[in-house]
């Protein structure tokens, strides 16, 4: 009987350390099962998260390049989706929509964006949990809130990048969450 994936110390030290393609999974159990977390064609447990993240802004980077060397509760793909957005086949999103704010498919296959993002991301990290549970709470959830997404939105504006993935029918605004 399956128990659930078994995941190995050395696939996820080369996966942190950049020795693969971003967004791929190292683990082989995870490898084989990766249509049905990514489709819901099976109802599987997942045991990891995927991460959304723009590459190409340095704070961005800066940010994600802390949270891979700490150590997760829960196995973190991190998909750099600036520089590969092939990486958002089948997930529904459009890469300038993943693009204007952090987006991370949590352990349950839902899309959370924004805060909600990052309450996700700070709930796999000893010593970043209390600040999920305090930015989780209500009135400091809406202006932690707030504040993100004004500040996403400028951080968008600003970067060419992010100007040059916006389809010429479509607005990234258009599809907040």
């Amino acid at each position: 009987m399956d128990t659930g994936p078994a995941f190995s110390l050395r696939g996820l030290l080369l996966q942190q350390s950049g020795s693969i393609l971003p967004g791929r999974i190292c683990d082989p159990y995870l490898h084989r099962h990766r249509r049905y977390l990514q489709t819901g064609e099976k109802k599987t447990v997942r045991s990891l998260i995927e991460v959304y993240y723009d590459g190409k802004c340095g704070l961005c980077s800066r940010e994600i390049g802390y949270y891979k060397r700490l150590t997760p509760r829960t196995s973190i793909v991190w998909n750099d989706i600036a520089t590969h957005p092939e990486l958002l086949q089948g997930t529904g999103m459009s890469q300038s929509d993943a693009l204007l704010y952090l987006r991370v498919r949590d352990s349950e296959g839902a899309i959370r964006t924004g805060l909600d993002a990052f309450l996700v991301i700070w709930r796999q990290f000893r010593g970043w949990r209390l600040l999920a549970a305090l930015a989780a709470l209500p009135g400091v959830y809406s202006g932690v809130s707030f504040a993100y997404q004004k500040f996403a939105d400028q951080r968008f504006k600003r970067h060419a990048h992010c100007q040059a993935s916006v389809e010429p029918s479509a607005t990234p605004a258009s599809s907040r969450h």
